[in-house]
């Protein structure tokens, strides 16, 4: 085995996962990220972090075309 762990994606819907949309990064409004040198990324939501691994798992899927 190459290091890669079988999986079975047999029961995966795809093309239902291609269409998870994407929800961008949420960012501090820009009146407020003049004033100072502090991130501009907002801290993420666990429902935020979900969709987002959601969207990752499924570009893996992808890349390496399971």
């Amino acid at each position: 085995m190459n290091g890669v762990l079988p999986r079975d994606f047999s029961t995966v819907d795809r093309k239902a996962r291609m269409k998870i949309e994407s929800r961008g990064l949420p960012l501090r409004p820009a009146d407020e990220r003049i004033r100072d040198f502090d991130e501009a990324i907002i801290r993420l939501d666990d429902e935020w972090a979900m969709v987002a691994g959601r969207k990752a798992a499924t570009a893996i899927d992808r890349y390496l075309g399971w």
